[in-house]
């Protein structure tokens, strides 16, 4: 027992070293700012509260068996790939780009609130500050967009949820959050689920609506002073699609980078001991002992690693040319790289568009943290680890890799405009104001304690 506990504890330890000197160092003039998206699969709580046929199928009593350790495991599962997201350098473009936490994290299928709240207060992530901006929406199944943002690097201004609708479709609404950064910039983050291809091309149209809807807000978000916007999502359709061209001249794809496992992140560090415990963890929440790996099965893991790293290849002029954004010279499938696997061929679906003003500033890579991935035993290579297939239970998180977003934001600041007068007074005062209160409600207990 005592040997299990180390071993689970060496990648934690390292994993928050590597977080909090990854802060120190990202930290820089506040312009370089992370967006992750993650499609969470079914984040559903492990409670029956009458809502709907997935919420009962989702619970302790329900034909899945999702138990209340069964939701914790994929809480503290998430928490620790946001951590990973934030402990190392993502080689992109020209340039390596240094991350810290993320920013701000998006996500699709998530049940309520309470799944976000036990998020942030019962894993790894309780001692930090990221906050919360959720909204129930139509879908039948009973799942929505959602995002956390850190509170200490963004001030949100407003939050809304925008519905996409047309008759005969009850879907996602996309969720639209307006910051002002620590640097005084604006900027627009929305959240996606757009409607899936289940039913064939006779489900077309509904994705039509929903890159509609999005268009629209993309020409509100610029009219009203909006400028810098950034979109992510599952957009269950891959880049390649001439669909998406409906988006200009509001977003354009964001350039891709070299996928990152692909990146030098500082949990490849561990020993292998340490490596093959935080797998485990992920997997059936326990550590195996170190002892008890035998050295063939240490050297695979090892190879497995290197294969981890080393299959990372540069997208070359993937989204560069932006006159030609949406006609790229080959599918991401066939590049062997993508978001999600489906019958052995990796799709890029998981997407981020951004507007005008970030057409040359912003880059996404697909996460590839090793322990959310097994070996794909239908197919070469290797799948995500899904919480479920059909009704057993796996114990991974999602049938998607999350995303990650770079966002360079001009130098001179980019304010709402004409209500940033007052946007900035709130931000720069707010203190100030606290302070007053307090003073004025001191002085005044103490003249009516006086009387």
């Amino acid at each position: 027992m005592i040997m299990k506990r180390i071993v689970l504890i060496v990648p934690v330890v390292f994993l928050a070293v590597a977080v909090l000197f990854g802060a120190t160092e990202s930290a820089g003039t506040g312009r370089e700012i992370t967006v992750m998206f993650w499609n969470m699969e079914n984040f559903f709580d492990f409670k029956d509260d009458g809502t709907g046929e997935s919420d009962a199928e989702f619970s302790a009593t329900g034909p899945r068996r999702w138990s209340k350790a069964r939701f914790y495991r994929k809480c503290h599962a998430v928490a620790k790939t946001i951590l990973w997201a934030g402990s190392g350098t993502v080689r992109g473009g020209d340039n390596n780009a240094y991350t810290s936490l993320p920013d701000v994290v998006g996500m699709a299928e998530v049940e309520n609130g309470f799944v976000l709240t036990q998020l942030v207060t019962k894993t790894a992530l309780r001692k930090l500050d990221y906050k919360i901006v959720h909204f129930d929406s139509p879908d039948p199944r009973g799942i929505d967009c959602a995002l956390l943002y850190r509170a200490s690097r963004l001030t949100l201004v407003s939050a809304k949820p925008c519905r996409v609708s047309a008759p005969g479709l009850q879907t996602r609404d996309i969720l639209l959050a307006q910051f002002i950064t620590a640097a005084g910039d604006s900027l627009a983050v929305l959240v996606n689920h757009h409607p899936s291809k289940y039913g064939g091309g006779e489900t077309d149209w509904r994705r039509e609506v929903a890159v509609a809807r999005l268009r629209a807000l993309g020409d509100s978000l610029a009219t009203s002073g909006w400028p810098l916007a950034v979109a992510v999502g599952d957009f269950n359709d891959t880049p390649d699609n001439p669909l998406f061209t409906r988006l200009l001249p509001a977003f354009s794809l964001c350039r891709m980078t070299e996928p990152a496992t692909a990146h030098e992140n500082r949990l490849e560090r561990l020993s292998s001991e340490g490596d093959a415990a935080g797998r485990a963890f992920i997997r059936n929440g326990s550590a195996p002992p170190a002892r008890g790996i035998s050295r063939r099965e240490l050297a695979a893991s090892l190879s497995e690693d290197a294969s981890q790293l080393q299959k990372g290849t540069l997208y070359d002029d993937f989204g560069n040319d932006r006159s030609s954004a949406f006609s790229h010279e080959g599918k991401s499938s066939l590049r062997g790289q993508g978001s999600i696997r489906f019958n052995g061929e990796w799709q890029l679906i998981d997407l981020c568009f951004v507007s005008p003003a970030l057409a040359d500033a912003a880059s996404f890579s697909v996460l590839e943290p090793p322990f959310l991935t097994e070996r794909d035993a239908a197919h070469s290579g290797e799948k995500p680890l899904r919480t479920y297939s059909g009704p057993r239970y796996l114990g991974g998180v999602s049938d998607h890799r999350p995303i990650l977003v770079h966002v360079t934001l001009p130098d001179a600041p980019s304010f709402p405009s004409p209500k940033y007068s007052l946007y900035k007074r709130i931000i720069q005062n707010r203190n100030y104001m606290y302070k007053w209160w307090a003073n004025n409600r001191k002085q005044h207990e103490t003249q009516t304690a006086c009387t």
